[in-house]
């Protein structure tokens, strides 16, 4: 009887990992959604902010202690299933396959950390300001698709991909893009696209300090 040569099926390239990577961002953004904006309304809304602080507790651990939960959960539907594929082909393939692959396994654990940040960057930031939970969650989808639609726009009507450093979606899929070795669909530099997601997060942070406070300012 003939083996089934398993390379026929499928190549377990950059572009594999590349399309892997960019559904599970995709599934992270939808559970992020649900999850993200309940983690800091509810301690708004109820003045819970006050009780925290008094007991040494810092903003920064207050925000890490909120994002965990977003990047357990993510974790376990991005870079932890990755690098499960990736050690599994290294051993069918032999561990000289790994050690020539190894940018497909710091790009799976690069680009899955970098967007499960932004991630619950904006899904916190949204919890502060918007404080119901509904609202805060449609916010955050309106916000990915309102950005993806004006890059698309710019780049019909300007033909430019300037629009896309807008777009937290199109930068991530740069950075996967290069971190895999393919040719990304949008003509960004890399380290712009680096700094344009590090900008994102800046103004996320700026927001969040803005409502994560010991004291409510009542006007």
């Amino acid at each position: 009887m003939n083996q089934l040569n398993r390379g026929h099926l499928m190549n377990i390239d950059g572009k594999f990992f590349m399309g892997l990577m960019m559904f599970q961002s995709s599934v992270g953004f939808l559970l992020t959604t649900f999850v993200g904006p309940g983690l800091v309304s509810p301690d708004l809304v109820n003045n819970a902010l006050p009780l925290y602080f008094s007991r040494q507790l810092s903003r920064t651990e207050y925000v890490l202690g909120r994002g965990s939960v977003i990047f357990l959960l993510l974790s376990a539907i991005t870079w932890i299933p990755g690098a499960i594929l990736f050690f599994i082909e290294t051993n069918l393939e032999g561990w000289s396959w790994g050690w020539d692959h190894i940018q497909y396994l710091n790009g799976i654990l690069v680009g899955s950390f970098l967007w499960i940040a932004i991630l619950a960057l904006l899904a916190l930031s949204l919890s502060a300001w918007v404080r119901w939970k509904v609202v805060a969650g449609g916010l955050l989808l309106g916000v990915m698709f309102a950005t993806s639609a004006f890059a698309a726009a710019i780049k019909g009507v300007l033909h430019s991909d300037a629009g896309f450093y807008l777009d937290p979606a199109a930068l991530i899929a740069v950075i996967f893009a290069n971190l895999f070795e393919i040719q990304p669909n949008a003509d960004i530099p890399t380290l712009n696209a680096c700094l344009a997601m590090l900008a994102i997060g800046a103004f996320c942070i700026w927001l969040l300090s803005r409502k994560i406070r010991a004291f409510q300012v009542v006007r």
